[in-house]
């Protein structure tokens, strides 16, 4: 049952969910009257998708699947689990780490604020114009890279879940990995309701659930799953309710068909380009976030300016998808092998996950991203790549030595 999240799982779930929303949005245009207008914003006429764009789709989707089927056919049954940490170090290095991300988020929001008469200030011009409100944050970093403390904490959460779901912890231990969880999930749900990032509720959301799954070895905690579901919804509904003021209609309503509307989006986004005659990108999309992680991105920015601004008439909200990004930067040949290679190393690190404590921290950051890749490429996003550094900072400082991993052993569950 384990492999029910498995990353071919993941993202055939995904899709499946994306296609079908879709159609459930085209298909009953009287019932989802909304689904056209929020994609007239965005000067997409309903119903105009790319057929190019289901060959594409087809092509890569076939791809992934041989290349994921034929790396798990080659490699070896999961070993042991070993975890390889100690968790009273771990404990308090998880909650280090949320608490200063926590720190430096909530230093952000105070400084924004100031001409506001303070986060009260803030919160009320959020309810009255949350674009504005975002505004106010972004301009009120203090330094570059400021938003990726509070983008960092799916990482740290996932973290705090899964010491908690290896069991055998302390009484301070377990009260401190609570405690990174909760804060963690508390930014997690205000935050997002302002700036707009409500894939980091969804991706703490996942990413905790995947690394208590791999942690235990089975599939189970379906009780956090469903807090989890329920959480994303109160943000979305939140956001919705505050950003559609005009629109008559009641917030689930709204909130419905603003996720409809997303589906089609995407499908739109995704189909577009194969349609299109476009000159390739090279991998200035995906690389994306490693040029912004690297203050490199003003340069790729300025070298592809051209075929960047050319893109923009492709898409209409949002970006595209991974699939999708991968064609645009390297065309059909290339694009077809960034799949595969994107699904070999995805199928590694699962299958590492299953063995490993700190590979089941990652593939669970990597399995959030994917299943809303038809949203966005963000499995190299910068938020998901911060994420993956804080949780690799967190394992080095936690490393069990040498004499404490020969004393202890390597069971499940216990510290090495």
């Amino acid at each position: 049952m384990i492999g029910l999240v498995s990353p071919i799982s993941i993202l055939a779930l995904c899709w499946g969910i994306t296609v079908t929303g879709a159609w459930v949005a085209l298909a009953f245009p009287e019932r989802f009257d909304l689904v056209a207008v929020f994609l007239l914003r965005q000067s997409i006429t309903p119903g105009t998708l790319a057929p190019m764009g289901a060959v594409w789709l087809a092509l890569a989707l076939a791809t992934w699947t041989v290349a994921d089927r034929a790396t798990a056919i080659a490699l070896p049954a999961p070993r042991a689990f070993r975890v390889g940490i100690h968790p009273d170090r771990a404990a308090r290095t998880v909650l280090w780490a949320t608490l200063l991300c926590v720190g430096v988020t909530a230093l952000w929001v105070v400084v924004s604020s100031r001409g506001l008469g303070g986060p009260i200030g803030l919160a009320r011009l959020a309810l009255d114009d949350p674009d504005s409100a975002r505004d106010h944050l972004l301009r009120g970093k203090l330094f570059p890279g400021m938003r990726l403390a509070y983008a960092a904490l799916p990482g740290t959460g996932a973290f705090a879940a899964a010491l908690l779901a290896l069991g055998g912890l302390t009484g301070g231990q377990r009260r401190a990995c609570m405690v990174a969880v909760a804060l963690s999930g508390l930014v997690l749900l205000i935050l997002p309701v302002v700036m707009s990032q409500r894939l980091l509720t969804l991706q703490f959301a996942i990413s905790t659930y995947l690394a208590i799954c791999l942690v235990r070895g089975r599939l189970l905690a379906l009780g956090w799953l469903g807090l989890g579901a329920a959480a994303f919804a109160a943000v979305w509904i939140m956001r919705e309710a505050i950003t559609n003021p005009s629109i008559d209609r009641g917030m689930l309503d709204i909130a419905l068909q603003k996720a409809l509307y997303y589906t089609a989006n995407d499908l739109w986004n995704s189909f577009e380009p194969l349609g299109r005659e476009l000159r390739h990108t090279g991998g200035a999309l995906t690389f994306s976030g490693l040029a912004v992680l690297t203050a490199t991105d003003g340069l790729w920015s300025e070298m592809a300016a051209d075929r960047l601004e050319a893109l923009e008439t492709m898409k209409g909200g949002g970006e595209f998808s991974l699939l999708t990004t991968a064609f645009v930067d390297f065309g059909v040949v290339g694009g077809t092998v960034e799949v595969a290679v994107f699904a070999v190393l995805f199928r590694l690190v699962w299958h590492a996950g299953q063995g490993r404590f700190g590979a089941a921290l990652a593939y669970s950051q990597i399995g959030a991203a994917l299943f809303f890749s038809s949203h966005g490429n963000y499995v190299t996003h910068q938020n998901l790549l911060t994420s993956l550094g804080l949780i690799w900072v967190v394992l080095n400082l936690s490393r069990v030595s040498a004499p404490e991993r020969a004393s202890e052993g390597g069971a499940r569950g216990l510290p090495v």
